[in-house]
């Protein structure tokens, strides 16, 4: 009764106030009567939780409730801390790999590959469809880099609710990243060797660097001033240890050498994509190095999946173990998207991992406090406390379950517009509708491809034949203007079979961007045939 008379009273306030003022959000708010899983501590049930002025003011199981506060009954529902995907590209340009045609149809000029001095907090930029797109999964934080380049830049960790782009970032730079990725032959670095060798030399140089500033400050007299360079400036802080380093290191190879830089260098180091982090578990729990471990998974081929090799079989088979491999050796680690998974496959892929042994409490922990934890964010965001800032979900079911629904968001204590799930509504244009001639620019030269893509909401199906033969498509998504989808074909005439993810940006009739192969990364570009 007493919540009844206190709803009533808010209500006639609010048709009492001037036009200008009612406007106003609400500042309080108080979720009550629901299964509270604060993270930090166990979960609680009949819970409530108050939000005032953008933070967590109270949880717990008896909480008076401030006769200010809006009143929203969560019985029967979960409320969690707002989920951080902790490795994404969201918001940031795409660019024309190295190798491409130049792009004849747009007013501007192809994206610079990033550099150790790029910095994402500068090129983020925000669309309704893409914030709805991941607000409608839970994640209420992003870590948002360039995958692009061998040094893909510093990075930027924001909240996803409405306003300036400087009021929603938390933490910029928040980490350098660095990726031991090779280029198409001929081109510095062409080799794994040869990035390897690229991204220590470079932290070498740096290194040399900021000793020879420090020299210089303590004593400039006949001495010659160091030369500024802004790529390896970028890198002092990392070398000071004040921002950890991200190695993006998928395999055994690439992780046991970011193992070697970051000891070297004495590093703050992390890895991330980390597919085959846990057969290296005793590594890195020692070295007390976190991991993010991407849940793209791979997939079995869609066609000719017998000519995978052993190796393929067993890596696709034992990757959704690998989660709960690292929990049992005691590996910090957190599950993220990775920088090509589309925002439905992030919830998908901690699911997978839940059905592959990972502990529900720590698949929980691994997408909220501890990628808050490995970023120093921990005190801010990523549990259910007072004093923290106030992203939380609301979900029917667990929030990782196939069929859970998000029936409220709230981001900087402001609750967030669901997208709308009404039948009347007018369907979105599918820009990548459609049959489309593909060309991918490979080190062997040019390879065409026609797909036919048909879209249902945000899933893309269709078909693909050409010069690697034929089949399903697989996988496929559509944010807006971006599309991405797999196929299964081998990366030279009659060669082994293995995944091709591509991703790119239509406009027109016209699309480009990357496809991932077991080769390395490719640019293609594609236009609607006349």
């Amino acid at each position: 009764m007493m919540r009844m008379l206190r709803r009533s009273a808010l209500v006639l306030t609010l048709i009492l106030l001037p036009s200008s003022l009612a406007a106003e959000p609400p500042g309080v708010w108080a979720l009550v009567g629901g299964r509270v899983h604060p993270v930090a501590s166990p979960p609680i049930e009949n819970g409530t939780v108050v939000i005032r002025d953008g933070l967590i003011e109270a949880v717990g199981a008896r909480v008076a409730i401030p006769p200010d506060a809006v009143v929203v009954e969560v019985e029967g529902l979960n409320v969690y801390p707002g989920l951080f995907d902790a490795h994404t590209t969201f918001g940031l340009p795409r660019r024309e790999r190295s190798g491409g045609a130049a792009r004849e149809s747009r007013e501007e000029p192809a994206a610079a590959e990033p550099t150790a001095s790029t910095e994402a907090a500068r090129l983020v930029t925000l669309t309704a469809d893409a914030l709805d797109a991941r607000r409608a999964t839970g994640v209420t934080t992003v870590l948002t880099v360039p995958r692009e380049g061998n040094f893909n830049g510093q990075s930027a960790i924001l909240n996803l609710g409405e306003g300036e782009i400087g009021a929603l970032i938390l933490r910029a730079p928040a980490s350098t990243h660095v990726s031991f990725n090779t280029k198409t032959w001929g081109r510095f670095p062409d080799s794994l060797m040869g990035a390897i060798y690229h991204a220590r030399q470079t932290l070498l140089d740096a290194q040399w660097l900021v000793r020879a500033r420090e020299i210089y400050d303590r004593d400039p007299r006949g001495r010659r001033r160091p030369e500024a360079s802004p790529d390896l400036d970028a890198l002092a802080p990392a070398l000071r240890r004040e921002i950890p380093v991200v190695f993006s290191a998928s395999d055994q190879v690439r992780i046991r050498r970011a193992a070697d830089i970051g000891r070297e260098m004495g590093l703050r180091w992390i890895v991330s994509g980390a597919t085959e982090a846990w057969e290296l578990g005793d590594l890195l729990a020692a070295a007390k190095a976190p991991v993010l471990f991407s849940v793209e998974f791979p997939r079995k081929p869609g066609i000719a999946p017998e000519d995978q090799s052993l190796r393929e079989i067993r890596d696709r088979v034992l990757a959704p173990t690998g989660p709960a491999e690292l929990a049992r050796r005691n590996v910090e680690f957190a599950l993220v998207s990775g920088p090509s998974l589309p925002p439905r496959g992030f919830i998908d892929g901690v699911r997978r991992s839940i059905e592959n042994g990972l502990d529900e409490q720590a698949a929980l922990r691994a997408v909220t406090l501890t990628p808050a934890r490995i970023f120093g964010l921990d005190r801010q965001i990523g549990s259910l406390e007072p004093g923290r800032i106030a992203n939380v979900l609301v979900t029917e079911k667990k929030f990782w379950e196939k069929d859970a629904k998000v029936r409220h968001l709230f981001i900087d204590g402001l609750e967030m517009r669901l997208p709308a799930e009404k039948e009347d509504e007018a369907e979105a244009s599918a820009p990548a509708e459609g049959t489309w001639d593909l060309t991918i620019r490979m080190p062997e030269g040019e390879v065409f491809m026609q797909v036919v893509l048909s879209t249902a909401g945000d899933q893309v199906t269709g078909s693909y034949s050409g010069d690697r033969g034929s089949g399903s498509i697989r996988e496929g998504s559509v944010e807006g203007e971006r599309v991405s989808f797999s196929i299964a074909a081998p990366t030279a005439p009659g060669g082994e079979t293995s995944d091709w993810r591509f991703s790119g940006t239509v406009e027109g009739n016209s699309i480009d961007g990357e496809v991932v192969t077991s080769l390395g990364t490719f640019a293609f570009t594609g236009r609607k045939p006349e």
